[in-house]
């Protein structure tokens, strides 16, 4: 659900849609904005930093360390700490100093600590199973993918979603526009749907899952709409991404849930002792359901018939047909 600020952003033709018709037309609404430097300028960004990533202490707010440095004053550097991209320009093949929009656009760049940044460079986030770097909030070393040893970084669980909400933001908005380089290739395919290749954006997805969108990130959000005028729709409708990539690729998205008979409709997951209603408001009335291949006889399953886990349901009736997977909880 967005919040009352975003009232008329989001045009009401998004409904309906859902997976790469979903993410196109999104993509028109959030590349709409204004930039708020012409080529970098450190300078705005501290300005920027002190509105959006202030914490109520009076510190930077570093998701990437511990460092508890205050903001000094206007167009001043607080010690020890640098301006960092989570897509680094190395990625789009800009150089510095930077001009394309994605190395200028605000979502995307984050105060950090000098010494995390250089370690940091163009690695790619990932989950890190033998660290070289550990600063007990961020770390890097090497990780698997796809059986392969890779070098990259991995935020703590506190900011993995934020991370991957920049990432997510970063192929909805610029998709199209360059040709991913150097790292990136660990990360995406092409600009072409889905943009993230099936590994990476399995580990995003779960990334956003494991941590959901909070107040740190509402408020940033807010923030830097108020300066560049546009928005992170995953950070508005956290489950935006699953009605593009994920779980509900083939459920047509809506904006807000909060009418549907006392949550009656049919959602992405549940605990394990609620009733999972097979009602749909974009699935006629008269839909057939299934769930793990065997037939509904009812218009609702108890999460507990089902058990902790994935599950996938069908419906279909004589016009149209899909299928969603839920996820059970403990």
């Amino acid at each position: 659900m967005c919040a009352d600020s975003n009232d008329g952003y989001y045009p009401s033709t998004l409904e309906g849609l859902c997976g790469e018709d979903l993410l196109k037309a999104v993509r028109v609404v959030i590349r709409n904005h204004d930039s708020v430097m012409r080529q970098y300028d450190e300078d705005v960004l501290w300005n920027i930093f002190s509105v959006t990533d202030k914490r109520d202490d009076g510190t930077v707010w570093d998701i990437f360390s511990n460092s508890m440095v205050g903001f000094v004053a206007d167009d001043c550097v607080p010690s020890g700490m640098v301006c960092c991209h989570i897509v680094p320009p190395q990625w789009t093949g800009d150089a510095y100093p930077y001009s394309n929009d994605l190395s200028l656009d605000v979502h995307n760049i984050f105060p950090v600590d000098a010494e995390v940044a250089t370690v940091k460079s163009d690695l790619i986030p990932w989950e890190v199973d033998n660290a070289l770097y550990d600063n007990g909030v961020w770390k890097m070393g090497y990780g698997v993918m796809l059986e392969t040893e890779i070098q990259a970084y991995e935020p703590s669980d506190e900011y993995k979603g934020d991370v991957a909400r920049v990432l997510m933001y970063a192929a909805a908005c610029y998709g199209g526009e360059f040709q991913w380089q150097g790292q990136s290739w660990s990360l995406f395919n092409d600009n072409s749907y889905p943009v993230f290749n099936t590994t990476s954006l399995a580990m995003m997805l779960s990334w956003c899952r494991a941590d959901p969108v909070d107040d740190k990130e509402r408020n940033r959000n807010e923030a830097i709409y108020a300066v560049q005028g546009n928005r992170n729709p995953f950070v508005d409708f956290p489950d935006l991404c699953e009605y593009i990539w994920g779980e509900l690729s083939g459920v047509p998205f809506r904006f807000d849930d909060s009418d549907d008979n006392d949550g009656e409709y049919l959602k992405p997951s549940y605990n394990i002792g609620e009733k999972i209603w097979l009602r749909s408001r974009y699935v006629p009335d008269d839909a057939v359901w299934s769930v793990n291949g065997r037939d509904c006889a009812g218009n609702y399953i108890k999460a507990s018939d089902l058990g902790v886990g994935l599950h996938e349901l069908k419906f279909s009736t004589t016009l149209v047909t899909g299928k969603v997977t839920i996820e059970i909880k403990q």
